[in-house]
């Protein structure tokens, strides 16, 4: 959903996005909720705080760790020609008449 306003502002595709959300988006949650506990522990016993922020760390040092990596590749995004404000409205229409399309298709019903 964010591809036609990476296309927009910043003229570039992502081709390894798909791959990088697989690979990290389980972990985003995760790190989130441990962070919120570190945040908790910390206001109230700042040293347990520290130690239990390791833990946000490795969690965190993985989901880095991960994004460098696929953004070194070759190709890891391409340039392209920045579409204008309409090119964004055609995009997004296409996106929801898609998902519209395969709702009734898959006789999905909200």
């Amino acid at each position: 959903m964010t591809t036609p306003l990476s296309l927009y502002y910043f003229g570039r595709f992502s081709v390894i996005a798909p791959l990088a959300n697989l690979l990290v988006l389980p972990f985003i949650p995760l790190a989130m909720l441990i962070g919120f506990v570190n945040v908790i522990i910390g206001m109230v016993i700042l040293p347990a705080g520290q130690i239990f922020g390791w833990i946000s760390w490795i969690v965190l040092k993985y989901i880095i760790a991960v994004l460098q990596i696929l953004s070194s590749w070759n190709l890891a995004s391409v340039e392209t020609p920045k579409i204008s404000g309409v090119g964004i409205v055609i995009f997004y229409a296409v996106i929801v008449i898609f998902i519209f399309r395969k709702r009734k298709i898959l006789n999905i019903e909200y």
